[in-house]
């Protein structure tokens, strides 16, 4: 997956989770919604298309995004940093 639409479906996952929740989408703007059906259709599903005008089924294309993107993100490794203080005796 490209950096940039991880940052992207980082940046608008209040999206998803505001459907998950409330059950209802707002401020969607036609720019994001074309973004997410790009996505899919990049890292998923070449074929995808959906109706982006058609409340449903954005909410639908909404849900299957972040379907996928969960999956994806659960198959990666987990990277773990941290940092040890020196033990060092002077």
């Amino acid at each position: 997956m490209t950096p940039e639409n991880i940052q992207f479906l980082n940046d608008n996952r209040h999206h998803h989770e505001t459907l998950i929740k409330a059950f209802y989408l707002r401020s969607l703007s036609s720019e994001v919604r074309t973004r997410m059906q790009e996505i899919i259709r990049q890292e998923w599903e070449p074929g995808y298309h959906t109706d982006l005008w058609c409340g449903p089924c954005v909410s639908d294309m909404v849900l299957k995004l972040y379907r996928h993107y969960d999956e994806w993100l659960a198959q990666q490794p987990v990277t773990v940093q941290a940092s040890f203080p020196s033990n060092k005796s002077e």
